[in-house]
């Protein structure tokens, strides 16, 4: 990775804290957005305000690299495997956690469920997915539902999707292809106007469309507008695909659904093994010119991940490939 990328001001994608948090939770929300949205990194070791590089202790690095990957692996829902390397900036290490995005959205903090444990990255920032998507859809509902209709606006929220239903068809000559693109006809123009005045909207005709938008983003399946029986109803959905590819594990002889996503130094190990499964660790670190602690870093990850395994003495034994590459 490139220093002035690395090293400059935080981003959508790059966040910066200058220690590992006691509480893991402190920046678990930010891994789970990354994983939500386009992927990002934190680098642990620079002051977020100053940009000061204070670098992590040498002597726990290895420690804290492995509390890290632990805390993310744990606490996160589906399981992230995230891309963890050492920088040197000014002579001193910093820890980079690059988060690649997900393929099995959304991802949530398991202590927190997937309802309120559920983030996202917004201008910079990480803020709660449900609350943000939530705020869009009801002041849409808010501000164009039928106020002549009995009933009120619902929310319901399911397994699979999310749905915000408001008393009160569409207008006349408003359709469900039209809101997609931006159109908007004022039902309620003086709540329209107090929304706008409270900035809880920016501009008429623009919630639908930027919630289709943020969906895009985030991997998410398009929402369905439905005008029904006298109500109008959003549905949002959750992606439920699930990765196809098998992993057989020799040690217990079962198959799951389950890929971890490789890096590119993932990959790099994965090979060498392959195509000489008895290299030691040594061997491993001078095929590829890594330093002995690197190696052992991809490959006790990749053996948590029951990716491979080591039959034997460290010296005579040989590496065993669980799955196929």
């Amino acid at each position: 990775m490139e220093k002035d990328k690395l090293y400059s001001e935080e981003s959508v994608n790059t966040e910066y804290k200058v220690e590992i948090p006691p509480k893991s939770e402190k920046y678990m929300k930010t891994v789970v957005a990354y994983a939500n949205g386009r992927g990002g990194r934190i680098v642990f070791g620079i002051d977020d305000k100053t940009l000061k590089v204070v670098g992590i202790n040498p002597d726990s690095v290895f420690q804290a690299i492995d509390a890290v990957t632990n805390a993310v692996s744990d606490s996160c829902e589906p399981r992230i495997y995230p891309d963890i390397t050492l920088q040197t900036i000014n002579d001193k290490m910093v820890i980079v956690v690059e988060i690649h995005p997900g393929p099995m959205r959304p991802y949530y903090i398991k202590s927190q469920g997937v309802v309120n444990g559920t983030y996202i990255r917004v201008a910079g920032t990480t803020r709660h997915a449900e609350e943000y998507m939530l705020k869009e859809l009801i002041a849409n509902a808010v501000a164009h539902r039928s106020y002549l209709e009995p009933g009120n606006i619902q929310v319901a929220i399911f397994d699979d999707r999310l749905e915000v239903t408001s008393p009160g068809m569409l207008l006349n000559m408003v359709s469900i292809r039209k809101m997609m693109e931006g159109y908007s006809k004022l039902r309620n123009p003086a709540i329209a106007s107090a929304f706008a005045y409270m900035k809880i909207i920016e501009k008429w005709g623009t919630g639908i469309p930027r919630v289709l938008r943020e969906c895009r983003e985030y991997g998410l399946p398009e929402p369905k507008l439905i005008d029904f029986d006298g109500d109008f109803r959003v549905n949002m959905y959750r992606d439920t695909v699930k990765s196809n590819i098998q992993i057989t594990t020799q040690t217990t002889q079962t198959t799951q659904n389950f890929m971890p996503e490789f890096t590119e130094n993932d990959i790099a190990i994965l090979k060498v093994i392959q195509h000489n499964p008895k290299l030691t660790q040594k061997e491993i670190a001078m095929e590829l010119d890594w330093t002995i602690d690197r190696v052992k870093y991809y490959l006790n990850k990749m053996k948590k991940q029951a990716v491979i395994k080591r039959v034997g003495s460290s010296h005579n034994g040989h590496w065993d490939l669980l799955i196929e590459i």
